[in-house]
């Protein structure tokens, strides 16, 4: 994926691994390339309160209840924030869930996060559609 940086008004797609932290960068750095960026999120991830994502060296960073991923996504999604370790609130972005590949269970995971979002009211689509 490009970011384009010579000045060309040709749109293009970039994403940043930011935990989908509401807003810090996008405006300007994106907007300014007239780029689409899409927010990345990760709904079996733990986040700190800073709304970094806790690091997988720390125990419960990775998350395998697969209804509370679930719960997690459609929290992101519809109400834009995720609590935290310590219970907090943080705010965020959520353009994109990432479901890495290499997790046990991940088409499984995949497909029960979208049916969730679903069943929630939200439509999925690919990202950059309407």
């Amino acid at each position: 994926m490009e970011l384009r940086q010579d000045g060309a008004h040709r749109p293009s797609l970039s994403s940043r691994d930011d935990g989908g932290l509401f807003g810090w960068w996008r405006d300007a750095d994106s907007r300014a390339r007239h780029a689409f960026v899409a927010a990345e999120v990760f709904a079996d991830r733990a986040y700190e309160p800073d709304g970094s994502l806790e690091s997988r060296r720390k125990q419960g960073s990775v998350i395998h209840d697969t209804d509370a991923v679930v719960a997690r996504a459609v929290r992101m999604v519809k109400e834009r924030t995720v609590v935290a370790i310590d219970g907090s609130v943080v705010p965020l972005e959520a353009d994109t869930i990432c479901v890495h590949g290499d997790t046990p269970g991940s088409d499984e995971l995949a497909a029960k996060i979208r049916a969730g979002l679903e069943a929630a009211g939200v439509t999925v689509k690919a990202i950059g559609q309407p």
